[in-house]
């Protein structure tokens, strides 16, 4: 049984990795619609960034186009670091929450119009995630909390 159990979490962890390589790809792509990304969003999801704190779909829609209007599309987010846990807290709808610590580095042109007046973007975001993974097999984001690193991206 023990075996099963940690052949499961091995599985999940294997899915979420992928999930997250994906994820960030799709967004390296920054097209003009941010529906690709609900799928993945649970409804109550909260998501702090260092614009703000954005709540739900629509939450996620304000943050979205906060970043179109800052960066162009073909971005690229380097995954330096990502780990997976199970989270501490209780399982949701009994599965159970992940802990995704990741480091990411950011390399985007701006547009002249946006605070960084068309600069180069290049910086490190720390982000922790709060995912389950549903009887599909599909990760859910509850939470998405990114902070720049050493005042990068400030």
């Amino acid at each position: 049984m023990s075996d099963c159990v940690e052949r499961l979490d091995d599985e999940q962890e294997r899915r979420i990795r992928q999930f997250v390589s994906h994820w960030f790809g799709s967004f390296d792509r920054l097209t003009e619609e941010s529906g690709y990304f609900m799928p993945y969003l649970a409804d109550d999801v909260v998501i702090t960034m260092p614009e703000g704190t954005f709540h739900g779909h629509d939450g996620f829609r304000d943050w979205y186009a906060i970043a179109l209007s800052l960066f162009k599309s073909d971005c690229h987010h380097q995954l330096e670091q990502v780990e997976v846990q199970p989270a501490a807290t209780a399982p949701s709808a009994g599965r159970t929450v992940y802990e995704v610590t990741m480091r990411i580095r950011l390399q985007a042109q701006t547009h002249s119009t946006s605070p960084m007046s068309g600069q180069p973007a290049d910086f490190s975001l720390n982000e922790t995630w709060r995912v389950s993974v549903n009887e599909a097999g599909n990760v859910l984001i509850h939470e998405y909390h990114v902070v720049p690193v050493n005042g990068d991206a400030e």
